[in-house]
């Protein structure tokens, strides 16, 4: 049987170290305002294939604003800019543990640590939510919403493999843009 060994080249030691720190600089500055910039289209389309496969729920993509989580895009086009507490609630601490969650009404209590409910007009039933990775670190949350059915709404599934596709997705937008590479 072959195997494939890759031999790292020495020379390229400096340009790797110079590329990871600009990595690193560009993670940080993903924030809801500028999380948009970083999607590209087939972000854009992953998240509109995954909005229509949950038609009864919004899916919401949340990135950093200030001390807490503001939505930088919903598949419900709504503009309001809906906020998350940084320090409890659902959306928190997905983003500081990095590991999907789902929650029912009872136990989400999200008109403690969001507006969204007030914003939508409606309560929330059952959320779930996924951390998108990119390079290790936590730069926005992916959230399926479930909003005020009378009856109980059985566990939502976490988007965890939206979320993950949409971190490689950022992942090689990034390292395109650092590059000078055209990215589609």
């Amino acid at each position: 049987m072959n195997r494939l060994v890759i031999v790292p080249d020495p020379a390229l030691e400096a340009a790797g170290a110079l590329l990871t720190t600009k990595l690193s600089v560009m993670i940080a500055e993903i924030s809801a305002d500028h999380l948009p910039q970083f999607l590209g289209t087939h972000a854009l389309r992953c998240l509109a294939w995954a909005s229509a496969e949950a038609p009864g729920a919004e899916l919401i993509l949340w990135g950093m604003g200030g001390t807490g989580h503001v939505v930088g895009w919903s598949s419900s086009g709504d503009s309001a800019r809906a906020q998350a507490d940084g320090g409890e609630g659902l959306v928190a601490r997905v983003a500081a543990s990095q590991r999907s969650a789902t929650e029912g009404a009872y136990d989400l209590q999200a008109a403690e640590w969001t507006n969204l409910e007030r914003l939508r007009g409606v309560t929330i039933s059952a959320m779930a939510a996924s951390p998108v990775i990119v390079f290790g670190t936590t730069a926005a949350v992916l959230s399926r919403v479930f909003y005020g059915k009378d009856e109980p709404v059985p566990s939502p599934a976490a988007p965890a493999d939206t979320a993950s596709l949409l971190g490689r997705l950022i992942e090689d937008r990034l390292i395109r843009s650092t590059l000078g590479m055209e990215s589609s």
